[in-house]
């Protein structure tokens, strides 16, 4: 079948090297001497630019346009919402550019309120949120709406034609999915059950008039309206076209964000817009005046990146040439393992900050509270201060909080922010030692590709596109500043950190090799202790109801890998390197004898802790890591761990947050039961 990858792959990366060469392949032989002229004089500090759509990334001026502050969502009555996907024409591209076609999420008793990033769900410790969520992707005549990006339906997805949750088989290789688009979503951090989690089977299609409904069996033409295992909060009845979803908000304050979760289509529905920040609020936050009101000196911070066509529409590409050249055969011709659209990953050319391209804010010279969150797909963000030039500043982050709210102690002071996809970082920045008139920019001095730990020389982003984010400019103070960035902080429990180990589990991330494709991967998996899984393979992390597991997970791949775990907070332990090639070996030798009915070594299944590279030391967590998480970074031929403890009985899932990757089989269930020799869950 396939064979696993622990090494780095010469080509089908967005490395410096396979960035040239595949520009070169689409460039085709008429450029290509030009094309290697540009790349042999530019400085080390990045490589060719990315490719993308049609719109040429260096002709869009930077910072001519303000910075859009998300604003609270509208309630339909108290502590009560009910939003809506649908389609919008925002101006995301600066004045004279054209508008461009996103899905928004907003409240469907205020049009106004939609937008890309949605509005802010302000909420408080204690008091439960009840959100009834719709799928209005509809045209006007009521008819769903395709969507507005390739879908590939090659890949073990929702399938709304069916059978639906699966990898559906193929006579020959297949277009595009133009049906009705699924839609489920997760709030991102929440301790919550497992019927309001977003499951990313528990989808379901628009209320639309030209919907055929499946019921039992599919035939041609019909479209099964729900995943298997939709589901609504207890105490809600199913309606078309909506679930309702109640949030304990039991937690400390914290920032969270909500954004699409749909089963093997998670990266296009959220490429498009589908995405918000959701704030808990706790008494312990309120007593520390923090910069605040939100939208003034409190600003949540979305940032991303996306390629766009001359148009103004988004630009994702359309087959699986656009990330490593192979064209084909696909799946499902004989010993093909490539699905046709889908790509490993996906890297745009233009950084977009709430849903502006290279914007600005105007700051005052005093405290500011910012809630970065990076939105990307596959590419994780090194952002720091520089000036004009951009050289770097001595101003400082303080941080105050990461994913699962405030840290314990001193706030972190850095001068330069590591995000993955998917963390959130809660950040205290002072403008007050700056002089009015004075720009600040906001740079991003990671890859232009997948991320290993560190960033090599020679694949920093390009700092004339990716490698700027937005500017700040400082203004007239208009008022005293009377906020405090606390000495230290301790924040009280919320009585879900982890407690006393109960079970030590082994983990692996994995990487296969394609059978055909020399230059890419087929797929990546996570897996138990015997090594990768398929998403649909039964449960392997069943976990007793109230108790704390320590995760040593193995990252087995060439790249760095942000995983997320449904439904707790979890701290991270240690991180150390090691030695993977006897690890593998003896994953494989094991492999090898249960596969022969031999008798299993009593080495089986490996433990990590028996591999650590000679003379390593487990590294503690970074500063910032000392709170509560729910997003981890695995680096490369490393062992990392976490401990979390749960407690909600049900069916989640922990997965890649490298959404590319968990909608192609990086994601697997976890059951929670008070006896898991019985587990409660079905999947």
């Amino acid at each position: 079948m396939h064979g696993f990858k622990s090494r780095p792959r010469p080509c089908g990366r967005y490395s410096s090297a396979s960035r040239t060469a595949m520009v070169l392949k689409r460039a085709g032989t008429a450029v290509a001497a030009l094309l290697l002229a540009s790349a042999a004089s530019s400085q080390a500090a990045h490589a060719v630019a990315l490719p993308g759509g049609t719109q040429d990334p260096t002709l869009i001026p930077k910072y001519t346009q303000p910075l859009a502050i998300p604003p609270l969502m509208p309630s339909v009555a108290a502590n009560t919402y009910r939003i809506a996907a649908r389609p919008l024409v925002q101006q995301v591209l600066p004045a004279g550019f054209p508008s461009t076609k996103v899905w928004a999420y907003g409240s469907t008793n205020s049009a106004a309120s939609f937008s890309w990033p949605a509005a802010t769900i302000d909420t408080q410790h204690g008091t439960p949120t009840i959100v009834t969520w719709r799928n209005e992707l509809l045209d006007a005549g009521g008819k769903f709406l395709p969507h507005m990006l390739p879908v590939d339906p090659t890949l073990h997805w929702a399938n709304p034609p069916g059978p639906v949750d699966t990898r559906p088989a193929f006579t020959a290789t297949p277009g595009p999915y133009t049906g009705p688009v699924p839609l489920v979503v997760h709030l991102h951090g929440a301790h919550v059950d497992p019927e309001s989690d977003g499951y990313p089977e528990a989808w379901f299609l628009p209320n639309a008039n030209n919907i055929t409904n499946c019921a039992v069996s599919s035939t041609a033409g019909c479209f099964f309206t729900t995943g298997s295992n939709y589901a609504n909060a207890p105490g809600f009845t199913a309606a078309p076209g909506q679930a309702v979803y109640s949030y304990r908000n039991d937690q400390r304050g914290t920032t969270l964000w909500y954004h699409d979760h749909a089963l093997g289509m998670t990266r296009t529905n959220v490429y498009t817009g589908l995405a918000g920040f959701y704030l808990i609020h706790d008494a312990y936050e309120r007593s520390l005046n923090l910069p605040g009101p939100y939208g003034k000196y409190e600003i949540p911070i979305l940032m991303q990146d996306r390629s766009f066509d001359k148009d103004g529409s988004l630009f994702y590409p359309d087959s699986r040439v656009f990330f490593d050249g192979f064209t084909g055969p696909y799946i499902p011709t004989p010993g093909s393992d490539i699905s046709p659209i889908w790509n490993p990953e996906f890297f745009g050319n233009v950084m977009v900050v709430n849903g502006k391209t290279w914007p600005k804010l105007n700051v005052e010279p005093r405290k500011y509270r910012f809630r970065f969150l990076n939105g990307s797909d596959s590419r994780w963000l090194l952002v720091q201060f520089a000036n004009t030039s951009l050289k770097k500043v001595s101003l400082q982050f303080n941080i105050i909080g990461t994913d699962g709210g405030l840290v314990t102690g001193a706030p972190v002071k850095v001068d330069q922010l590591r995000l993955a996809p998917a963390e959130r970082l809660d950040v205290v920045v002072d403008f007050s030692g700056l002089a009015v008139g004075t720009r600040i920019v906001l740079v991003n001095v990671g890859p232009d590709s997948p991320f290993g730990g560190s960033v090599p020389p020679g694949d920093v982003a390009d700092p004339g596109t990716t490698g700027q984010v937005m500017a700040f400019d400082v203004v007239k103070l208009t008022a005293k500043d009377t906020s405090v960035l606390p000495a230290s902080l301790n924040p009280p429990s919320d009585g879900f950190e982890p407690k006393a180990v109960a079970r030590r589990r082994n983990l692996t991330i994995t990487e296969f090799d394609s059978i055909i494709d020399p230059n890419g991967p087929s797929e990546a998996q996570l897996g138990d202790e015997n090594g990768p899984l398929p998403w649909k393979s039964p449960v392997t992390e069943n976990i007793k109801q109230f108790t704390t597991e320590e995760w040593a997970i193995v990252n087995r791949t060439a790249d760095s890998h942000p995983i997320h775990v449904h439904q707790t907070q979890f701290q991270v332990v240690s991180r150390q390197a090691l030695d993977l090639a006897a690890f593998d070996a003896a994953i494989a030798s094991c492999a090898a004898a249960q596969a022969a009915a031999q008798p299993q070594p009593t080495t089986c299944p490996p433990d990590p802790d028996n591999f650590l590279k000679a003379g390593s030391k487990p590294n503690p967590p970074f500063p910032w890591e000392a709170g509560q998480k729910d997003t981890l970074q695995t680096n490369p031929g490393e062992v990392t761990k976490l401990r979390a403890f749960f407690d909600i009985p049900g069916l989640y899932i922990w997965h890649c947050h490298i959404i590319s990757h968990e909608d192609n089989e990086m994601m697997r269930p976890t059951c929670i039961s008070p006896d898991p020799t019985a587990p409660v869950c079905k999947q």
